[in-house]
């Protein structure tokens, strides 16, 4: 079990589904962000290439982005109900915060 700012969290309690693209600038700047955040948290990654349209992991997410936004972030709980979304750059301060 992990302690984030009060509530206990089972490991991979979260996933955090990121819509990204190769190209996009705002997309490499997160990484080192989206990376600790999900290591430290113990947050399920799945990355979604926004180029890559006929993947499985496109399919099986694209729900969760409809308008194909990039960047694009979903925190998910183990329901897979959403709990938080960015159409945007976002911090790892950011991120920590949907765990508040």
């Amino acid at each position: 079990m992990l302690l984030v700012g009060g509530p206990v969290l089972a490991e991979s309690s979260y996933k955090l589904v990121w819509f990204r693209t190769d190209w996009c600038p705002w997309s490499a700047k997160m990484k080192p962000s989206v990376e600790k955040f999900t290591s430290e948290h113990r947050v399920e990654s799945v990355q979604v290439n926004l180029d890559q349209t006929d993947s499985a992991v496109y399919r099986q997410y694209s729900k969760y982005n409809p308008r194909s936004a990039v960047p694009y972030l979903v925190l998910l709980d183990s329901k897979g109900k959403v709990v938080r979304s960015w159409d945007r750059y976002v911090t790892l301060e950011d991120l920590e915060s949907a765990l508040r």
